[in-house]
């Protein structure tokens, strides 16, 4: 009994020492009030932790550091921090915390693009990806036919619909029907519910995104994995995802393997090239694998869906409750455009009204409050704080957006706050410009941004063009604090009636 409770007096002691060093590894950072050696765990578990953040940093600072038991990371909150660490230091930030036990499983060791560290293979892999995502490029008039196309059948449904609806399921199945399109190279028809890959698809990104959220629910297993070996609900919850994820990419290659020479076009075809030239070099740490593709494809579909269908579900309850700006942009397209000729990519600069709607929706909804988390690749510093090597940081872009000293009336949805006074869209060297950050900085900023703002803005124009938007009679709250929690916010279910215009 004694060496039992000598032994438990060691670890005890041992586990303190641990949580000393650790936490003073960063003693220079202003901390929030928390609890002993928890930390600031329970508040954390609350979720909406950007909304919490955000109010904290009002207390304490825009840099502060959080403690989360034995582990550590660091918040920013402004755009001078944010902007230092994405942009002026972005190879010092351009790592991903590997230490994120969650991420780390269902990324099968942070594989793909969104979440392994800078190498070879991954600048190559974002360069195929990068180069097969323009819209704008000449040789790359085959993604502006997709969304074309896809915006199209979009109206389709839309004018299909009778008396008030809930427009989610459409936007989805265009969001996704894109993407699809544009990996595999084969279209999307899942208008009778039989598309089994859509359905993969649908079933992994909706679960995946609760479970990768990095405060919240589930923040249990990155800091104690060994919880894995004592019936841990969130990794039997993973284990489930994974068997999902392993399913959608079965279906993915088996539609990429009978869509004949269509697919070879496709963003997976040219992710396959390049692995046969990456074969001929000697150089194993340029070398693609099978499994770096599969996690690419993942990475592409994931990303390049929720932030947009979130946005947009978003945009069609908000824009039904301001018919002003919703004339303001219909009259805006009917004098440049008319109401007969499909809008194209080329309008984009002639309708500035309608650009600045988009920009304001990106401030205003913030779907996607933190990004993903940066790790200091090398001890290094952000406002004179020091940030120690392997430090996770989380960039709080809800408190950038939304930043009540910088902003006028943040809370409200105002394209005009994008707008000079001619009515031309802000210049990218302009403070509010600067300060919207939807898409991230430096060396790890979205290799899909034109992507999905080409999307953004034909979607957006062709329904202003062909419909007026009311609210149905399913309401619910324009204001993005109350979306629903999670690494994507989401807003909760409306409807909405449509008059063809």
């Amino acid at each position: 009994m004694d060496f039992i409770l000598t032994a438990l007096i060691f670890v005890l002691l041992g586990l303190l020492s641990y949580w000393l060093v650790r936490t003073n590894k960063s003693n220079d950072l202003p901390r929030y009030r928390g609890l002993p050696v928890i930390g600031n765990l329970h508040q954390l578990l609350t979720g909406n932790s950007h909304l919490m953040f955000t109010e904290w940093s009002k207390d304490i600072g825009g840099i502060f550091g959080v403690q989360l038991l034995f582990d550590n990371f660091v918040v920013l909150n402004t755009y001078e921090t944010i902007h230092e660490a994405l942009v002026t230091k972005k190879h010092d930030f351009a790592g991903r915390p590997t230490t994120a036990y969650r991420i780390g499983m269902l990324s099968d060791g942070f594989q793909g693009v969104a979440f392994s560290n800078p190498n070879p293979t991954w600048t190559q892999l974002r360069r195929v990806c990068h180069r097969n995502l323009k819209l704008f490029d000449g040789r790359n008039l085959r993604n502006q036919q997709i969304v074309n196309e896809m915006t199209g059948e979009m109206m389709e449904l839309f004018a299909a619909q009778k008396g008030a609806f809930d427009p989610r399921r459409i936007v989805y199945l265009t969001t996704m029907g894109i993407m699809i399109k544009l990996l595999i190279g084969k279209h999307c028809d899942d208008r009778h519910g039989e598309y089994k890959l859509l359905q993969a698809l649908v079933n992994y990104e909706e679960q995946v995104l609760s479970a990768m959220s990095p405060t919240g629910e589930g923040v249990e297993l990155d800091m104690f994995p060994w919880m894995r070996h004592f019936g841990n609900k969130t990794f039997k919850y993973l284990k489930y995802l994974c068997s999902l994820r392993d399913k959608l990419w079965d279906h993915m290659k088996e539609e990429y393997s009978t869509g004949g020479d269509q697919c070879k076009e496709s963003l997976i075809g040219e992710l396959l090239k390049a692995k046969d030239e990456s074969d001929q070099l000697d150089d194993e740490k340029r070398k693609i694998t099978d499994l770096n593709i599969k996690f690419v494809a993942i990475d592409m579909i994931m990303a390049g869906t929720s932030t947009t269908s979130n946005t947009l579900y978003s945009y069609f309850n908000i824009i039904s409750h301001h018919p002003c700006i919703q004339e303001n942009m219909f009259n805006e397209i009917k004098s440049v455009v008319g109401i007969k000729r499909a809008i194209s990519l080329s309008d984009r600069s002639s309708l500035p009204y309608c650009h600045a709607t988009i920009l304001e929706l990106l401030r205003f909804t913030t779907v996607n409050p933190f990004g993903l988390p940066r790790c200091a690749m090398k001890t290094t510093t952000i406002a004179g704080k020091n940030i120690p090597q392997g430090t996770q940081v989380l960039y709080n872009l809800w408190a950038l957006h939304h930043d009540e000293a910088f902003w006028d009336s943040p809370d409200e949805f105002k394209p005009e706050r994008f707008l000079d006074s001619d009515g031309q869209v802000l210049p990218a060297s302009h403070p509010n410009q600067q300060h919207l950050m939807t898409f991230g900085g430096g060396q790890r900023k979205c290799i899909g941004e034109m992507f999905a703002l080409g999307r953004l803005f034909l979607i957006i124009t062709s329904t202003t063009q062909n419909f007026a938007i009311s609210p149905g009679p399913k309401n619910t709250s324009c204001d993005p604090k109350k979306y629903k929690n999670g690494i994507i916010l989401a807003s909760d279910d409306y409807e909405i009636t449509l008059q063809r215009r």
